[in-house]
């Protein structure tokens, strides 16, 4: 079998040897091997959090911060003094108002909500964010926690003004005059 297949390789190379085309390749058996992927799940998660992830906390249910992913800075601040990190004494202004609420409507009713535009002021500048706040049930280790996602509501453009130019009776007399 072994002799078949290297005499099968040798023809096959001089064949594209005489077309004239260069092809750098292995046996040609090597390229449709399959691959078996054992946890397609987790490769495909981690792929898509590389490439979108939006920013995002995991919480206890009392407020504490236990994980940190992405930017979040233009939603939570630390206080200054000593450091805590309890999402309630982090929350930026606009969004202090909104998150007790929220997050206790989730505990009530175990399901996951979301609150659209808020307004959230940070550095002296306004941004509109939706909240999406879904209680963790899976992996037993952190069932009861929260997570809770910030996404930035892009600015819908505003509608371009046109300045007319009011042309009086009198430039234009004159321009008829020339």
């Amino acid at each position: 079998m072994e002799d078949l297949q290297k005499k099968e390789s040798i023809y096959s190379e001089r064949a594209f040897l005489n077309s004239g085309i260069t092809v750098i390749r292995k046996n040609y058996r090597d390229l449709y091997k399959k691959v078996e992927v054992k946890n397609i799940t987790q490769i495909s998660e981690k792929i898509i959090l590389q490439n979108y992830s939006p920013n995002c906390v995991i919480m206890t249910e009392n407020g504490d911060i236990i994980y940190i992913h992405g930017r979040t800075g233009k939603y939570l601040e630390l206080s200054h003094g000593e450091a805590k990190m309890n999402i309630y004494e982090m929350a930026r202004e606009g969004l202090q108002e909104e998150l007790p609420a929220i997050i206790r409507k989730v505990l009530a009713v175990k399901k996951s909500l979301t609150l659209e535009g808020i307004k959230v002021i940070s550095n002296n500048s306004t941004q509109v964010i939706n909240l999406t706040v879904k209680l963790i049930k899976e992996p037993a280790e952190m069932a009861g926690y929260l997570l809770l996602i910030f996404e930035d509501v892009k600015k819908v453009p505003a509608a371009k003004k046109i300045h007319r130019i009011q042309k009086s009776g009198k430039n234009i007399n004159d321009l008829e005059r020339d």
